[in-house]
């Protein structure tokens, strides 16, 4: 993982899936608010809260139905706050494919391991650079 010296967004195509992946590293909760909006209301509405609830107890967020403010493209955010061990990397890989897959209305379990698999290793490498 890299060190988070500066603030760094790197973006990928979730393919075959309509969906981004914005990996942020290194960025407060500010830099965020002004890059991305976030589908959590009730009324479809897409912001953040205004105060940062999150970040002193975590060292990284996995957050879906995202929107990018300037592009409009849609999808999932991981914001690393700290530095991640492999263990971390893991969780948050999981937590976004999770998040993809309940966005994508995919199934998944025992019996179909592959479906997971596959994307789970993509995912995991994105987060590892």
């Amino acid at each position: 993982m890299k060190s988070k010296n500066n603030k760094v967004i790197y973006e990928y195509d979730l393919v075959p899936y309509p969906r981004k992946l914005w990996v942020v590293i290194g960025a407060d909760y500010e830099f965020i608010k002004s890059k991305f909006r976030w589908n959590k209301k009730e009324d479809g509405s897409m912001e953040f809260p205004t105060d940062d609830p999150w970040s002193a107890k975590s060292a990284a967020l996995t957050f879906g139905d995202i929107e990018d403010k300037a592009t409009q493209d849609y999808g999932i955010l991981l914001w690393i706050m700290n530095d991640l061990d492999n263990r971390d990397i893991v969780h948050e890989s999981f937590h976004i494919l999770s998040t993809l897959f309940d966005e994508m209305g995919i199934s998944y379990d025992a019996n179909n391991q592959e479906v997971f698999s596959y994307p789970m290793a993509q995912i995991y490498s994105y987060v590892e650079t």
